[in-house]
């Protein structure tokens, strides 16, 4: 008999606490969709289910991944190779159901490595789920025990390499939590027709837990002035950068020790970011701001290209 074919991937891309885990389970639902269960590695991740590529802990796990160079996975890495497909569809196979045509695999990695994924796997399809900064951010400290502004810096450059690699990508959707806990089965049902997979009734009942996050930012971190209505503080913020910059000494690591919990450091941060933030469609300011997602399409499709507010080096950190 001929070797069972092996399943096109769908890679589930998009940070900690973005809903992955959430919207893989649903999409999994469909009885043509195979999906790891019952294997001991976190969150069924089948980044922990391989020795081939590295993991997120490699470049220092939740929160902190983006920030190193080595994380982003391009066609021109040295893993890209039919060799290391091989294993790894062997390796997976040893943890999800035969015979189905799909295999959704999602881990945080997934959302900087498209572009090595799609030379191993030239069939692969993608998801990239994206959620709200502010509720990724407060989700992830109690991990990482890092500052809530950093996690929002972090949130920025993950997504602006993955909108460098969005063009090189032939099959790509994207879609945001928002999305999902507004209309589950609607928002599962695009992703499987976006597979080409028959209709298959689903019920999905999910909680918005983003309004708690924003509610705690605001009670923490959200002060008495407006930011919003406040011309000049971009440059009040840098001369105060420049300032700290100059008190720190060299054997620390720039800015990761510098104290931004105070509620104006909070504010000044979220102005620096806020037009980045925008870019993808979220606001640190107005939170009933949400993105308008399509199938194939960029991320930006109207609004002006997170290319033109990269992060500021010195914004790079992680305390």
């Amino acid at each position: 008999m001929p070797a069972a074919r092996p399943p096109r991937n769908l890679f589930v891309c998009g940070l900690h606490r973005s809903g992955t885990t959430l919207i893989a389970r649903a999409v999994a639902s469909h009885p043509c969709v195979a999906s790891f269960k019952r294997t001991q590695a976190i969150e069924q991740e089948g980044q922990f289910l391989q020795s081939i590529l590295p993991t997120d802990q490699d470049f220092g796990g939740p929160g902190r991944f983006a920030f190193d160079p080595g994380a982003h996975l391009t066609e021109h890495s040295t893993l890209a190779t039919p060799e290391n497909a091989t294993r790894l569809t062997e390796k997976w196979a040893e943890f999800h159901e035969p015979n189905l045509p799909v295999l959704v695999e999602k881990s945080p990695p997934n959302l900087l490595r498209t572009r090595l994924l799609q030379a191993l796997f030239p069939q692969a399809h993608f998801l990239v789920v994206t959620r709200h900064p502010i509720a990724v951010a407060l989700a992830t400290q109690k991990w990482t025990h890092t500052s809530p502004f950093s996690l929002v810096s972090h949130w920025v450059q993950a997504h602006a390499l993955l909108e460098q690699d969005l063009p090189y990508l032939r099959r790509v959707m994207i879609l945001s939590y928002e999305d999902f806990v507004a209309d589950p089965a609607g928002t599962v049902g695009r992703v499987w027709r976006f597979l080409d997979l028959p209709t298959h009734r689903v019920e999905v009942e999910v909680r918005d837990h983003n309004p708690a996050y924003f509610e705690r930012w605001r009670n923490e971190f959200g002060g008495r002035r407006s930011i919003a209505d406040e011309a000049g503080r971009i440059k009040h913020m840098w001369r105060r950068l420049r300032k700290k910059l100059k008190r720190t000494s060299p054997e620390q690591r720039r800015l990761e020790r510098l104290e931004f919990g105070r509620r104006s450091d909070a504010q000044d941060v979220v102005v620096a970011f806020e037009p980045a933030v925008r870019a993808f469609g979220y606001s640190l300011t107005d939170f009933s701001l949400t993105p308008n997602r399509a199938v194939g399409t960029a991320m930006t499709q109207t609004k002006p290209s997170i290319a033109e507010y990269p992060v500021p080096a010195t914004l790079r950190f992680a305390r």
